[in-house]
């Protein structure tokens, strides 16, 4: 008399295994979240710095491209110089929450010999970064955004348009800090190819301010230019959610712009993922 055998089940070891690895990394990010978040709410004094420096910028680029606009008949381009000045009070809460100089600080790790201890914890060290900036960030963009909709509400035009297109700034804006998180990590690899932080930090800085809309809004130039400018993932940081909240036309529509930024959510942890794996990879084999 044989014993029949169970069915081979459709999740085999390796599958389990995988799940394990899977959950194991999602949580020690989370809970690096949570940690980088606490930091950032016991530096009171870098949270009071960060609004006061946030308003500062806020106050010269957007009061001189709103005056620009007073004096050119209350417009322009797509406009108002409410609108200018809601755009620069969206657009700046990512890039002064989670500023540029996490590529040269991991970078600068990177290039010690205190990331080859971490190579040996079941949890690659950039998943534990990502959270960590994550935690952070959001530590910070909680009081500028709400800084933001008070002085929309005084002198912007965001808040004047309904709970549902804050509703939707909020949506956008929680999706380029994340982006911005993920690319910053990303951007941070270089340093195992190369002791360039700073350099690497100078670059990135730039594209942002140019091609994330900081400076001037992409909406402004030739319509080309602005729909290839629109794809990069500085502008999913700055200029989608800054255009969401200013209510102003795009050559592409507002769920395109939203899109664009779900799809670089997707492909950045994929490339995050990929970089550091081959340059911690690379470390380990002493090649540095």
């Amino acid at each position: 008399m044989t014993t029949a055998l169970p069915p081979p089940t459709a999740q085999g070891p390796s599958d389990r295994g995988e799940l394990r690895v899977g959950t194991r990394t999602t949580m020690a990010t989370l809970t690096a979240a949570l940690v980088g978040a606490k930091e950032a709410n016991q530096s009171k004094t870098g949270i009071v710095m960060s609004v006061v420096f946030y308003c500062a910028v806020v106050a010269a680029i957007g009061g001189v491209w709103g005056a620009a606009a007073e004096a050119n008949g209350g417009t322009i381009g797509p406009y108002t110089s409410s609108a200018l000045v809601t755009y620069y009070f969206a657009s700046e809460i990512v890039t002064i929450a989670l500023p540029g100089r996490v590529i040269t600080q991991r970078g600068d790790h990177i290039s010690s010999q205190g990331l080859v201890a971490e190579l040996l914890r079941p949890v690659g060290p950039h998943w534990i970064w990502i959270g960590r900036e994550w935690g952070r960030g959001w530590g910070v963009a909680v009081w500028l955004t709400a800084t933001g909709l008070v002085g929309s509400a005084l002198v912007g035009n965001l808040v004047h348009q309904g709970a549902a297109q804050v509703a939707l700034f909020l949506g956008s804006l929680a999706l380029a800090l994340s982006i911005h998180v993920l690319l910053l990590v990303a951007w941070s690899s270089l340093s195992y190819w190369g002791d360039s932080a700073s350099v690497s930090w100078f670059i990135y800085q730039k594209l942002l301010l140019i091609g994330g809309g900081v400076l001037l809004p992409l909406n402004m130039l030739p319509s080309s230019l602005e729909i290839v400018l629109s794809f990069s993932p500085w502008a999913a940081i700055s200029f989608i959610p800054a255009v969401v909240a200013s209510g102003t036309d795009s050559v592409l529509p507002v769920p395109a712009l939203l899109v664009l930024q779900g799809g670089w959510l997707v492909v950045l942890p994929m490339i995050v993922h990929q970089l550091h794996r081959r340059g911690q990879e690379r470390i380990l084999r002493g090649h540095r």
